[in-house]
């Protein structure tokens, strides 16, 4: 597992640049298409599946690393359909997928890539218990509230309002002494090289991450139902902002530094385009060659990390040596030896992952310089 870790962070990192290059090119192509344009749905789809990769790496990242993903208030009606579409596509065309998702299910807090995780597990699990004969997996979300009497349900269980996630099938089924082990990690009934036994471990680790609790009814040629209990999340949730609503500008001088040119000319021409004025290097001892010569010329200095000669802590390091007031902002794809925490208390007035959208980077950069100027 320690191998694996190491070889997904430097997949990580290595697809996170890519998927940079992928999802800001397609804004730019977005920003020059007319709203009656047909290849404007084709571009939405681009930058979808865009934002779906980049949750990928996330779970790539989060299950071989144990990272502890951020939790917060989320609709979980639309994170299960469209984990629905994912599991659809990746499961045999003789297998049903029936769904009944409630339009008023309270909102939990939760992270939505391990909800999808959740999804994708159980369902592939279902399936291989179909797959010789189709038939049907069924996929349900709604309300549940508990009385003083949970503890007949389950013993972890609390009195109080949840959300009810559902995944049945009819399928072979399992006997009492394997849904005594299901649980465990590396524990599995399937062939060699055909399940390593860690999903449903995965499964129970996200569901107690999230406070929730999970059980499951099984026979031999019965199916089996999973059944997962989210605590609801009592207040309101915040809505995502409108992609299109206007971006904060600025006319400040920035230095750009991204050993990867064409990350380079992107960040470069998202910058321009706001309104700033921008110096970019690929090479961060060049950058920082040009910030002695003045260390006054610019406003703000926003890096990667992993670069040849020097990377990004590095670099921020020497220049906040030279002028310690100067706001910096790192935007990485992935790095072992850097976190939000390490990063701040480098200096760092913002961290980012890559890929990171038009609208958190140009939000993100007017804050960082809003702040340094109060």
């Amino acid at each position: 597992m320690e191998s694996i870790g190491t070889l997904a962070g430097g997949i990580a990192h290595e697809f996170n640049n890519i998927l940079s290059i992928i999802v800001g090119n397609n804004e730019l192509l977005m920003d020059e298409l007319p709203e009656w344009s047909a290849a404007r749905e084709n571009s939405e789809e681009i930058r979808i599946a865009g934002l779906r990769a980049k949750d990928v790496v996330k779970q790539l990242l989060t299950f071989t690393r144990q990272d502890n993903a951020e939790l917060k208030p989320i609709d979980i009606s639309p994170i299960v359909k469209e984990s629905i579409k994912l599991i659809r596509s990746s499961i045999p065309a003789n297998i049903n997928i029936h769904q009944n998702i409630s339009k008023d299910t309270a909102p939990v807090s939760g992270n939505p890539t391990q909800i999808n995780q959740i999804l994708i597990n159980l369902c592939s699990n279902a399936a291989d218990a179909m797959k010789n004969k189709g038939n049907t997996i069924k996929i349900s979300l709604s309300n549940e509230s508990f009385d003083e009497g949970c503890k007949a349900v389950h013993p972890a269980l609390s009195p109080g309002q949840y959300v009810k996630l559902m995944v049945i099938d009819t399928g072979s089924g399992m006997d009492n002494k394997t849904l005594d082990r299901i649980f465990e990690p590396y524990f599995t009934t399937k062939k060699i090289g055909k399940g390593t036994g860690i999903g449903l471990a995965i499964v129970h680790g996200i569901v107690e991450r999230h406070s929730g609790v999970i059980f499951v009814k099984s026979a031999p040629n019965k199916g089996t139902t999973f059944t997962i209990l989210f605590p609801a999340y009592q207040g309101q949730i915040e809505k995502d902002s409108d992609e299109r609503t206007d971006l904060p500008t600025g006319n400040e001088k920035i230095l750009f530094v991204d050993d990867e040119p064409v990350l380079l000319k992107l960040g470069k021409q998202r910058l321009e385009l706001l309104g700033y004025h921008v110096q970019e290097h690929t090479d961060p001892r060049e950058a920082l060659k040009v910030f002695k010569e003045d260390i006054n010329a610019f406003d703000l200095v926003i890096t990667d990390m992993a670069m040849p000669h020097m990377t990004g802590d590095q670099l921020v390091s020497e220049i906040l040596r030279l002028r310690p007031e100067i706001p910096t902002m790192l935007c990485t794809g992935y790095s072992e030896n850097i976190s939000v925490e390490k990063a701040s208390e480098i200096g760092f007035k913002a961290f980012a992952m890559k890929p990171i959208d038009r609208s958190e980077f140009a939000v993100t950069v007017r804050k960082i310089l809003d702040e340094s100027q109060n």
